[in-house]
């Protein structure tokens, strides 16, 4: 799990350097809100990740509490990125940002 955390980390550096943390502002954002407000529904199974960081989402193993969030249709990722772009830009008024949500969820 380390190698696969360090070599996502240390890609994209045309983009992004360092790249974003391990955690997901689209998982933590469903997590607030739920998914049905995040646009999203969940799939239950067991993320199984090798030696080489390759990941395998194993839907038959279901008893590790994992899921995987699907958009409930790709045209809402936009929406959803948009949300999470102006929390991020309001800096210390995130209680403020948190109040629009529902004017940037079509």
């Amino acid at each position: 799990m380390k190698k696969a955390h360090n070599d996502w980390m240390s890609q994209r550096r045309d983009t992004c350097w360092p790249a974003r943390p391990a955690w997901d502002p689209v998982t933590v954002y469903a997590a607030i809100v739920g998914t049905d407000a995040a646009q999203m529904w969940e799939e239950k199974g067991t993320d199984r990740v090798d030696g080489n960081g390759n990941e395998d989402w194993d839907k038959g193993t279901t008893k590790y509490n994992e899921v995987h969030l699907w958009f409930t249709n790709d045209n809402k990722k936009q929406g959803v990125a948009d949300i999470i772009n102006k929390m991020l830009c309001e800096g210390n008024n995130v209680s403020n940002a948190v109040d629009k949500q529902n004017n940037f969820l079509v």
